[in-house]
């Protein structure tokens, strides 16, 4: 602290925070007491400063992180809808070829979903190929 723009005032301050206020001097780096207090203040008007700024810092987050959201989830869903006629053909084209009973369209449908469970939804119709071949 300059004391040439300094202001000398005073201040009351109890006995007990006057004891920790210089033994926090030598943890703080800080030259003086004067010095120490200083910075405390500006450390607390700093904090109050960071208060009223999340007021209107949280919400302009809130809109940026909410419309991040909103077009991930347009891509999952677009994502979705292709992958959802993709199979829609896959089921037509089996269903138009071949002729299957209930029961095992049933055991089928466990099955798969054991095996995407396993590949953690990594199909790949050329290793499924593969199966039926061997």
């Amino acid at each position: 602290m300059d004391n040439k723009t300094g202001k000398r005032i005073g201040v009351y301050i109890s006995e007990e925070l006057l004891d920790q206020c210089d033994a926090a001097v030598e943890k703080s780096g800080a030259d003086s007491r004067s010095e120490f207090i200083c910075d405390a203040i500006m450390h607390y008007i700093a904090v109050i400063n960071m208060k009223e700024n999340s007021r209107v810092l949280t919400p302009a987050l809130e809109s940026v992180i909410g419309s991040k959201i909103a077009l991930t989830e347009d891509r999952i869903n677009q994502m979705l809808f292709k992958v959802a006629v993709e199979l829609a053909v896959q089921n037509h084209l089996t269903a138009g070829r071949y002729r299957y009973e209930d029961d095992y369209l049933d055991g089928l449908r466990d099955y798969c979903v054991q095996q995407v469970k396993a590949l953690n939804g990594r199909v790949d119709l050329k290793e499924i190929q593969k199966a039926y071949e061997g």
